[in-house]
């Protein structure tokens, strides 16, 4: 009964992937609707989708060209940070002092040396994958909406709507207050500030819900980036 079980969920999730897969869509938007489906009320499906769009980005998408949709504009955001050179020393770090700890701990428990050996493994492949992410999914504007996967550090589809104003910006630290309804990128410096109408949840890293009202990200080209969107804003006013 259980296996019989498992192969029905498995069709219904093959069945939904299936229907909702197009030419120009991503392979992980359509693996995130087919689950969704597949289990509505399920809060470990944000989690699954995390780990299995590690994997997709670290093993099988080293082929892919950079995700993008007609009639919108794309935006990079990982040829001008540091992102990079901050993940090759924290994989160093990761690697060499794990190595050593590794040993360490075994002359206490085994056990435990493999937990916190096998974790740095994860942290690895979780920043190979962010950033392999970020190179495939740049930020797409349409005159409807913002598509914004930030590596795997976040993926939200934003209304144009809801956008009050886009601007440039030299990051100063949030208030905790504001920082709690805040979504920014890790380690970097951001120079774009998005704020909106009314809060709306988006999805970080490890599959986290959180409630928004303003985003800050770092861009490649700032400058171009607000005066698109502050265009669109203006012409969403004016009709």
């Amino acid at each position: 009964m259980f296996i019989g079980y498992e192969l029905y969920v498995a069709s219904r999730i093959i069945r939904n992937f299936r229907r909702d897969r197009s030419v120009h869509s991503h392979p992980m938007d359509t693996l995130r609707k087919a689950l969704e489906h597949a289990f509505p009320s399920s809060k470990m499906i944000p989690l699954l989708i995390h780990d299995i769009s590690m994997l997709y980005y670290v093993l099988w998408a080293w082929r892919k060209s950079p995700y993008l949709q007609k009639g919108s504009r794309s935006f990079h955001y990982h040829t001008q940070s540091t992102w990079l050179i901050t993940i090759m020393i924290l994989s160093k770090v990761l690697l060499i002092e794990g190595i050593g700890l590794h040993f360490l701990l075994m002359q206490w428990s085994g056990i435990l040396a493999w937990i916190v050996s096998l974790g740095n493994v994860y942290l690895i492949i979780l920043l190979i994958a962010d950033y392999r992410a970020m190179c495939l999914n740049p930020i797409l504007v349409s005159p409807q909406q913002i598509r914004v996967q930030y590596g795997i550090q976040l993926y939200a589809v934003i209304d144009i709507e809801n956008i009050e104003s886009v601007t440039r910006i030299q990051y100063k630290k949030l208030s905790k207050k504001d920082a709690k309804t805040t979504f920014l990128p890790e380690v970097i410096e951001p120079n774009i500030r998005i704020q909106f109408k009314s809060e709306f949840m988006i999805t970080r890293l490890f599959g986290r819900r959180q409630a928004i009202d303003q985003m800050y990200l770092f861009l490649d080209d700032p400058l171009e980036f607000e005066q698109e969107c502050s265009t669109i804003i203006q012409q969403k006013k004016d009709s």
